[in-house]
Order: C-alpha cells, then sequence, then structure tokens
C-alpha cells in the first residue's frame, strides 16, 4: 500500500494513519477513508458519487453526512496546519487535494551481484581447483543467503510489527474519538505488548482510562500510565506534558505538573497543546496572566482549532475579563457549535455580568439541552433565578446530583445559598472530581473566600496560598 505526502501531511495506507511532522492527526475510521480516497485521486476531482460508495460501502447515506465528513476531516487537519486549505470543494462535482501531492510507492526490490569485473583476465583452473572452487562458492553463496536472509527476515518482522503497532495506535485514538474508551483500552494495550517501550503509547493510554470516569482508575492508573510514559521516552514533549496534565488534574499535585510542564515546552517550546494545558495549570495556582499569555499563543498559532479559542474563553473568564471571555468563546462556537466547554464559559462569563437569564439560555442550548424545553418554561416564567433553580430540581436526583457537585455549587453560590453551595464543593472533593481544579479562582466563589468550610476545601487541594486578588479588565 502506498504513503501519500501532500503539504505537511504523511498519510499511510498500510498503517491508516496520519500525520503532521511528529504529530498525529486523529480521524475516525470514515474520515481517513475519505481522505485515503481523494489522496488516491492524487489531486483529481473526485465525484459525491464515487466518495458515497468508498467511504460507506455497506449503507446509503444523504449528502449532509458526506458534508459533514469532509468538514471534520478540514477541521481535524486545521489543527495541525491551520494556514493551508487542503481540501477544495468543486462546487456542483465534488471535492480533491488542493495541494500538490506526491505518492510514494511500496516496492520490494531485490539486487544480485556478479563476481569478477568485466575485462580481466584470468588463468584457467584445473579440473580439481575447478570442481573445489566451485563447491567453495556454492557453499560462500549459501552462506551468504542465509545471512541475507536472516537479515531480511528480521528486517521485515520489524517492519510489520511497527506497522502493527502504528495500526493499533490509529484504532485506539478512532475508538477515542467515536468515546468507545473501554474499547480504546483494549486496542492501546495491544499495542503496548507489541511495543513496551514506546513511552507516546503510555500516554494515550492514560488518556483513554481517564475518559472511562472510573474515580479508582483515574486517580492511580492515569497518572502511572502517564509515569511509565515519561520514563521510557523521557525527550517525548507529548509525554512530559500528559504528565503535566494528570498530575494537576487528577492528582492536584500542582509544583510536580509545573516542572513536567517547562519540561515539555523545553523540548518542543510551539507545542500549542502542551500550552494551553500548561494555561490551565498556571490558571488554577493564580497566574492568571501567564495562563492568558500561553492560551493566546496557542490560540493564534492555530486560528481555526475551536478547543483553542474555548480553552483561552476559559482563563480569561477565570481573569477576571468577562468581554474578552466572551468574544474567545464566541469565537469557539463559530468554528464548532458542539464545544460544551465554550459555551459553559460563555455562561459563567454573562452570570458575572449580571445576565443571569442570558447565562442560564446559555447553558441549555448544548451542555444541558435536555433539559432546555423545561428551564426554559421556568426562565420565561420567572426570569434567570427561576431557570437556575429548576436546573437544581432537574439535576437533584443521583448520581446525577455527585456527579455535577462542582457545577452545581456554582449554581447555589449564584442563588446566595452559601451553606448548600459549601456543602456540594464538599462534596465534589470528596469524590475527587476533577473539575473542581480552578475553585481557588472562579469568581464565582469570590464572596466565600475567607469562609472557614471553603478555606479548608482550598487546604484540602493544596491550594489555600493561591493568590485571590486578580485585577479585572
Amino acid at each position: 500500500m502506498d504513503t501519500y505526502r501532500f503539504g505537511n501531511l504523511e498519510l499511510s495506507s498500510a498503517r491508516r494513519s496520519v500525520s503532521a511532522g511528529l504529530e498525529s492527526v486523529d480521524l475516525t475510521y470514515r474520515q481517513f477513508e475519505a481522505l485515503r480516497v481523494l489522496a488516491e485521486a492524487e489531486g483529481s476531482v473526485v465525484d459525491r458519487d464515487s466518495l458515497h460508495k468508498q467511504i460507506w460501502p455497506e449503507a446509503v447515506v444523504d449528502d449532509a453526512t458526506l458534508n459533514k465528513c469532509i468538514s471534520e476531516v478540514r477541521r481535524a487537519i486545521a489543527e495541525h496546519d491551520p494556514d493551508a486549505e487542503y481540501l477544495e470543494t468543486v462546487r456542483g462535482r465534488g471535492y480533491r487535494i488542493a495541494v500538490p501531492i506526491e505518492r510514494i510507492e511500496a516496492t520490494d526490490q531485490t539486487s544480485e551481484s556478479t563476481p569478477g569485473a568485466a575485462g580481466s583476465t584470468v588463468a584457467e583452473p584445473t579440473e580439481e581447483a575447478a570442481s573445489w572452487g566451485s563447491s567453495r562458492k556454492v557453499a560462500l553463496w549459501l552462506a551468504a543467503g542465509a545471512v541475507l536472509l536472516a537479515v531480511g527476515w528480521t528486517a521485515w518482522s520489524t517492519s510489520s510489527e511497527a506497522s502493527e503497532v502504528e495500526a493499533l495506535r490509529a484504532e485506539g485514538q478512532r475508538l477515542y474519538q467515536a468515546k468507545q474508551y473501554p474499547e480504546a483500552v483494549r486496542v492501546m494495550r495491544r499495542a503496548i505488548a507489541l511495543a513496551p517501550d514506546e513511552g507516546r503509547i503510555y500516554g494515550e493510554l492514560a488518556h483513554a482510562v481517564h475518559k472511562m470516569r472510573d474515580p479508582g482508575l483515574e486517580a492511580t492508573q492515569a497518572i502511572e500510565l502517564a509515569e511509565k510514559g515519561v520514563e521510557l521516552s523521557p525527550d517525548c514533549a507529548e509525554c512530559q506534558g500528559t504528565l503535566g496534565f494528570f498530575l494537576f488534574y487528577h492528582g492536584w499535585e500542582w509544583a510536580r505538573a509545573r516542572e513536567h510542564y517547562a519540561e515539555a515546552l523545553r523540548l518542543e517550546p510551539e507545542h500549542s497543546g502542551v500550552r494551553t494545558s500548561y494555561a490551565f495549570l498556571l490558571a488554577a495556582t493564580g497566574d492568571t496572566a501567564a495562563a492568558v499569555e500561553q492560551a493566546t499563543t496557542a490560540a493564534e498559532a492555530q486560528p481555526l482549532a475551536a478547543g483553542r479559542h474555548a480553552a483561552l474563553a476559559q482563563v480569561l473568564y477565570l481573569s477576571r475579563r468577562y468581554d474578552e471571555a466572551i468574544d474567545a468563546a464566541n469565537r469557539a462556537l463559530e468554528l464548532d457549535q458542539s464545544r460544551s466547554d465554550a459555551w459553559e464559559y460563555l455562561a459563567r462569563a454573562r452570570f458575572r455580568m449580571g445576565q443571569t437569564e442570558e447565562g442560564v439560555r446559555t447553558m441549555i442550548t448544548e451542555r444541558y439541552k435536555q433539559h432546555a424545553a423545561e428551564v426554559g418554561a421556568a426562565v420565561d416564567s420567572g426570569g434567570g433565578e427561576a431557570g437556575l433553580r429548576k436546573l437544581l430540581e432537574l439535576t437533584g436526583g443521583w448520581p446525577e446530583r455527585s456527579n455535577l457537585s462542582w457545577r452545581r455549587a456554582a449554581w447555589l453560590a449564584l442563588l446566595g445559598e452559601d451553606d448548600a453551595a459549601l456543602e456540594a464543593l464538599e462534596e465534589a472533593v470528596r469524590i475527587r472530581n476533577v473539575n473542581l481544579m480552578f475553585v481557588a479562582v472562579d469568581p464565582i466563589y469570590g464572596h466565600l473566600r475567607e469562609h472557614p468550610r471553603y478555606q479548608a476545601v482550598l487546604r484540602d487541594m493544596g491550594l489555600a496560598t493561591v493568590p485571590v486578588e486578580v485585577t479585572a479588565r
């Protein structure tokens, strides 16, 4: 199977992988198929019917599904190369790769060499010498052949194993993107069994374990896997950043996490994913100015990546820069309407600006859309506070009440029900809710800062010394 290089991308049909430099481009099975078909056309237009048949050979889908698939491929590529337009829509016909493309054929070449030099003169051997020489040559050729066979077998075996590892990694990423986390974990563990010294795979497995939402696994296995990745590949910036993320996200080990982020950025200063994650740590520990700087740099490096703008909105909100947070959140939503984190911090910024009704309506647009009808009706009849109370009522059952304790705490604080808000925060600490990390700097809790129970929450998280004064802009 061939490999195709176009722009900053390399697509391997054999490994079913797409990479941009040292980074893997995350695509689902269908998205990869769409890009593969277009790559194999080598710049020619592929009509829509052909794409339908090759991407969904076993099903009939409408044009909207194809449009969405191509749009998702564009978005995934833009995460790694935002300045180039790789896929061109040819109106009325289909799609094509819009940048020069090079196909590298997979070949199996062998070479033969002939002893002796042209034009040389040698003495005629005797029959005995010729016989001995012939036997010796045969033996030598057999020995050489055995060596070459062994070397070739080793090379083929190594290459085949490497291809299988890459295929498993690609499948693990596909399952991860599809939110099939237990299946992703199983596939990634198979990849580790074949390549036990590849640190990057341990970091990928840590993310999949984290998404399984088992608190017992999250607090221990995710960190241990990330530590193993750094141990095996200390010069891998992504591995260092992954460990930094889990140390503060799960372990609340703020200082140690900062060390690994610093090492990751030393190894790869332009890694926008590490910059974004580091910005969260900086914000959580009160260094909001540095957090905004890191998040802004990451967003500017990838202007078409919705996640980067959503992260910037979050740290701007924590810095009390509400107008700017709203702008960044809206930019993220222009790129991807499904970004629930952008909706979340757009709502929180509106709450802090006194726009309670608008804040509630923003929350139920995406994150709590299952409650949109009832909460919307409550807002219509009683305003923003009525909407918050209806949302508290609808999320008051078990286990949602516990799982959403960190969000319910914010709603209760907005309503002035401080004891109930503190109780929800204490529950979030007890179950080590990972989303509690910004509690020390979230402006919603500003009026609770000196409360003994709130201080106890911060001490339990190792955040009691976080600066509290953040200048609004």
